[in-house]
C-alpha cells in the first residue's frame, strides 16, 4: 500500500464515521488524518504537514485483511501497519457488531 492509499483510508474513516455514528466532517477529518499519521510515524510536536508527509512517503505501509468473525473488513474497519526506520506501529479499528 502507498502512503497516499493509507492516508485515503484514514481520511475516509474519519470523514464518514462508523456503522452507528456520523463522520467528523471534512475539515475535522483532515486534522484527524494528520494526527493519526503523526502518531503512527512518531512525528513529534505540533502538526507539521510537510514533515508528516515526508515520513509517510518514506514509510512502508501494510494493509491487513482477515476473514474471521471479529474483523469483517467493511467500510469502517481498518488494520494498518506502518514500518518507518526502526519503528513498527499498527492501528486496528472496527465498528462491527
Amino acid at each position: 500500500m502507498t502512503a497516499a492509499g493509507a492516508a485515503d483510508r484514514l481520511f475516509s474513516l474519519a470523514v464518514n464515521g462508523g456503522a452507528y455514528s456520523r463522520g467528523a466532517g471534512a475539515s475535522h477529518a483532515r486534522l484527524c488524518l494528520w494526527r493519526s499519521l503523526a502518531g503512527l510515524l512518531g512525528v513529534p510536536g505540533p502538526i507539521d504537514v510537510e514533515a508528516i508527509a515526508r515520513a509517510a512517503e518514506a514509510a512502508r505501509w501494510i494493509l491487513i485483511a482477515l476473514d474471521d468473525e471479529w474483523f469483517d473488513d467493511v467500510a469502517w474497519d481498518l488494520w494498518l501497519v506502518a514500518v518507518a526506520e526502526q519503528r513498527v506501529t499498527m492501528l486496528a479499528v472496527t465498528d462491527t457488531d
